[in-house]
């Protein structure tokens, strides 16, 4: 990734990677935000690009076999539900979602859930959890089903952790 490009390495046909045989060729020419890296989530890359006021989210999907790569706007139809600013992301593959934090919303995080079966995408939801006014949003990070999240308070800095695997009722 680059602020403009993505590029793909290969071994250039040969089926052995070397210094000789490598290759680094681009595969899409789209901007992407310096302020946020890019997330990989199994065969997808997720990452930001701004547009006025507003942020978009790109996915990049690998085809299954290799031979096309894509970079879908996945905010193309709530093109200016993301502020700008966006400066973490973060992303878990048990639970397929990717969650955003920028510094225009500070109590607030944009929730992604998608769902592929196969090469079709059967679900592409875009949500926003808010938190009390007074709490400043510092960084998220996630392991495994568990969403941690670092937040100021009036009263302290505190580590929240929340649990992102959904629950069958009994």
């Amino acid at each position: 990734f680059s602020d403009q490009t993505r590029f793909q390495m290969s071994d250039g046909g040969t089926a052995n990677l070397s210094p000789e045989t490598v290759r680094v060729d681009p595969t899409t020419e789209i901007e992407c935000s310096r302020r946020c890296k890019p997330m990989g989530a199994g065969r997808n890359v997720f990452f930001i690009t701004e547009r006025g006021d507003n942020s978009a989210v790109r996915e990049y999907r690998v085809a299954a076999d290799n031979v096309g790569n894509d970079a879908e706007d996945i905010t193309s139809h709530v093109s200016r539900y993301i502020p700008n600013g966006v400066h973490k992301m973060i992303a878990s593959s048990n639970e397929d979602v990717v969650m955003l934090l920028s510094t225009e919303k500070k109590n607030q995080m944009w929730v992604y859930k998608y769902f592929w079966i196969d090469e079709e995408k059967a679900q592409s939801s875009w949500s926003r959890w808010e938190f009390p006014d007074t709490d400043n949003i510092l960084s998220i990070g996630n392991i495994e089903t568990e969403l941690f999240v670092i937040v100021q308070r009036p009263d302290g800095v505190y580590l929240d952790k929340i649990e992102l695997q959904s629950t069958k009722p009994e």
